[in-house]
């Protein structure tokens, strides 16, 4: 599968929204690969009421964000964050 999402910062509002901060500059690990770097770096796919953000190098899932408008959940099993 090649992926063809956009970067992890297009995911800041809903991340923001889950998170209650910024989070596109937390750095996390990749639970697949180990591949680590900033959310930001991450391929975002927006086409759902929510966000999937997967992993740049091996395109595993590191979480799944749902809006519900009066609140937004994160499901982040795939990813292992330094913070």
């Amino acid at each position: 599968m090649t992926a063809e999402g956009l970067d992890g910062n297009a995911a800041a509002g809903i991340l923001f929204a889950a998170y209650g901060r910024e989070m596109t500059a937390e750095i996390g690990s990749c639970a697949s690969c180990g591949n680590t770097g900033p959310l930001a770096e991450a391929l975002a796919f927006l086409d759902a009421p929510g966000a999937v953000l997967r992993c740049r190098r091996c395109e595993s899932v590191l979480m799944v964000l749902v809006d519900r408008g009066e609140a937004a959940f994160s499901y982040a099993s795939g990813i292992h964050l330094a913070g």
